[in-house]
């Protein structure tokens, strides 16, 4: 499960990131005796030979299909939270709560859409076939009454808050009027 999810990080952020530190540095960054423009131009084949980010999602998918690999993901990093030291618990102790909140939704909004979307598909290859009616229609209600729309709702709020954080970011680095503060 870690596989993929690095290597889509790494090749969704990794030029951005190298980017901002060769304008971070100015002048220098542009200068070639940096070797950051030579990283960069590196870096931009990470998602050809990394597996594009379309291949990784469908690899996470894979190794999520046994609800135990994403228990056994949100328990180690329970566990990494439970390492804290005692002298640093004391300041963050809100980001902790915070973070095992949204593990705690993790499961809950990973596991039922995921199972669900296989579950279903999984019913649609029988039932698409000639002389499957019946299986189809099971197909259908189960579509359309077993929950699938409260899992898009969920999705749809894991979405708007995806937003709200991408305002809250704009305004923090150019203020609330949207303009740079200098």
């Amino acid at each position: 499960m870690f596989t993929p999810l690095i290597k889509a990080f790494a090749a969704e952020k990794a030029v951005a990131a190298m980017e901002e530190a060769m304008a971070g540095l100015g002048g220098q960054g542009y200068m070639e005796e940096t070797d950051i423009g030579r990283l960069i131009r590196d870096s931009l084949v990470e998602r050809i030979w990394e597996g594009t980010t379309t291949v990784l999602s469908l690899d996470l998918l894979r190794s999520t299909t046994d609800p135990a690999r994403l228990k056994e993901f949100v328990s180690w990093c329970n566990s990494i939270i439970l390492s804290c030291p005692p002298g640093l618990l004391k300041g963050v102790q809100e980001a902790i709560q915070s973070l095992q909140g949204r593990l705690d939704s993790l499961l809950a909004a990973f596991l039922h859409p995921v199972s669900s979307l296989i579950a279903r598909s999984s019913l649609m290859f029988i039932g698409g076939e000639e002389g499957y009616e019946i299986d189809a229609e099971v197909f259908r209600r189960w579509v359309n009454e077993s929950g699938f729309v409260a899992a898009e709702h969920e999705l749809d709020r894991t979405r708007a808050e995806a937003k709200f954080a991408d305002t809250s970011n704009s305004a923090i680095v150019f203020g609330r009027r949207g303009r740079a503060k200098l």
